[in-house]
């Protein structure tokens, strides 16, 4: 117990978006050391391209050391939506995957978009690619229809290992050692966070005049630079029972549209709303949060980023109403822009919605 107390204070400093590029893929852990790695297949830099661009490989693993290692594949999604469709109806029939061109007996597992591959496979495929340059996905004459770079795969399963204490154990991924995964060399699992909130109240959200709604127009950081673009109406959303939700869209338009966000009480009086900090940011200015909006069913506010049209790099956020703030509770990235919109979480805080507070004001 003692070992792994120091294991424990010895772990880098954990910052949300912390993303990792290593050649051909991109890594991140979570605050609970959940790792996600999946490869970027539109190829760059001087060296000879090693795949297609046709698909993706996803591998994750849990913070939990005892869990197994999942590898699962998609249609890359950065492309036509034809050529996306073709694809999967390949993978669909396909019947191989191979490794640097060597067959091997694991074949997908049947499902739309997403192609898993079961435990005993993900655990064989893993260990056929240390130290290859490609994996192929073969179709019924045995000939690759798509094929995924490996480049930066060992730094990836070094990082993963280090980020999970594995490194050197029977469990790591960049190389098996000898040490066993015990309370000893792997610290206790982080605890993973989790916070209640409220439910819709059935009450109506608080609207506020036409003379205080132009005043806050003023505001809008894009009101002189284009003029003759009116931005749309406000959007209320109540929060508690003192408080409502006003999104109110900008002229900052483009495909990363830009909003105000407001917090009204029941007095019509409107504050600019405001977010709690989170590990990295300490919320020294206001958060940027492109394309926003509120998800009634989950209690969640949305912002998407991209970070350029086809979306295969941005940022995802979603953020709780908590204790009258904004509280972060999950990020997803992707970084650079390469062909994937298999966007990476890098935190996570499981949210319930408290019914009793409903049903006993």
């Amino acid at each position: 117990m003692i070992a792994a107390l120091i294991l424990a204070t010895t772990a880098p400093q954990f910052f949300v978006g912390d993303l990792k590029v290593y050649g051909d893929w991109v890594v991140a852990c979570d605050n609970g050391r959940d790792c996600h790695a999946t490869s970027l297949p539109i190829e760059e830099g001087p060296e000879e391209p090693l795949g297609d661009g046709n698909i993706t490989i996803a591998i994750k693993r849990s913070g939990n050391p005892y869990e197994p290692v999942s590898v699962s594949f998609a249609a890359a999604g950065a492309g036509p939506v034809e050529e996306m469709q073709f694809l999967d109806n390949q993978m669909r029939t396909t019947r191989w995957i191979a490794v640097d061109r060597r067959k091997l007996d694991i074949r997908l597992k049947t499902g739309t978009i997403v192609y898993d591959l079961d435990a005993k496979a993900s655990a064989k495929l893993i260990a056929a690619m240390r130290g290859k340059s490609t994996v192929s996905l073969l179709d019924q004459r045995g000939q690759p229809f798509a094929t995924v770079s490996l480049r930066g795969l060992a730094q990836v399963f070094e990082h993963i290992d280090q980020q999970q204490y594995l490194s050197g154990t029977i469990s790591a991924l960049a190389g098996r050692g000898k040490k066993p995964v015990n309370s000893f060399t792997v610290p206790l699992m982080v605890p993973r966070l989790r916070i209640r909130v409220a439910p819709k109240p059935d009450l109506p959200s608080v609207t506020l005049a036409d003379e205080r709604l132009a005043q806050l127009r003023t505001l809008d950081p894009c009101l002189n630079s284009s003029g003759d673009v009116t931005p749309d109406t406000p959007t209320y959303h109540r929060l508690d029972a003192l408080n409502t939700l006003m999104i109110l869209p900008t002229r900052c338009g483009g495909y990363n549209p830009y909003r105000m966000l407001y917090i009204v009480d029941n007095k019509g009086r409107a504050q600019t709303a405001q977010f709690w900090p989170y590990p990295g940011n300490e919320m020294k200015e206001y958060p940027d949060l492109p394309d926003v909006g509120w998800d009634e069913k989950a209690r969640l506010l949305n912002s998407f980023g991209r970070g350029r049209v086809i979306a295969d790099c941005g940022e995802s956020q979603d953020y709780a109403w908590y204790e009258g703030r904004f509280k972060l509770v999950s990020d997803k990235r992707m970084y650079p822009c390469r062909g994937s919109t298999d966007y990476v979480t890098t935190y996570r805080i499981e949210v319930d919605i408290d019914d009793s507070a409903k049903r006993n004001p």
